[in-house]
């Protein structure tokens, strides 16, 4: 059993391959072929699309141009509409300047030393404060090791010293 596609003049088999499934219809297919069905449907939605308008990127420092469909769109990215903003307050420099001051006053802990053993007396040292209700960043300056490295070697002395017992 054949079918005819209505725009293209084709005959095709009545086929699922040929045509799209449309429940609506007595025969279950849709009315054209598969292809013509699809350049259909993309002519109708470019159609119903507003139609694309060149414009000039409003950074200042860009000029770019672009193509948009939203009269409302000023800039080509959104990196140029910060900047532009940025300008116009006045800000642009200081984004660096905090980042910098940041970066400078930062502090960097030191990294555990796994090449040095722990000695007893640093151990003593470490329980001893710990008694004190000292923190282990503060622990860890005093002996020049880590906060994390006082912390792993405290509790895994205290592990073992509650296995021995």
């Amino acid at each position: 059993m054949s079918k005819t596609c209505p725009n293209c003049k084709k005959i095709y088999m009545k086929e699922k391959k040929h045509f799209n499934v449309d429940k609506t219809r007595k025969d279950g297919l849709s009315f054209y072929c598969k292809y013509c069905n699809r350049n259909i449907v993309a002519y109708y939605e470019e159609k119903r699309k507003a139609p694309k308008i060149k414009k000039i990127c409003a950074y200042s420092k860009c000029n770019n141009t672009f193509e948009t469909r939203m009269e409302r769109k000023r800039f080509c990215c959104n990196s140029c509409n910060s900047k532009d903003y940025q300008e116009r307050k006045g800000l642009e420099n200081t984004r660096f300047r905090q980042n910098f001051l940041k970066k400078l006053n930062r502090r960097k802990e030191l990294k555990p030393n796994t090449r040095k053993p722990w000695s007893f007396d640093e151990i003593a040292i470490l329980f001893d404060m710990r008694k004190e209700d000292k923190k282990f960043k503060e622990i860890g300056k005093i002996l020049g090791r880590s906060s994390e490295a006082c912390l792993n070697k405290y509790f895994l002395v205290k592990r073992e010293k509650e296995t021995k017992w």
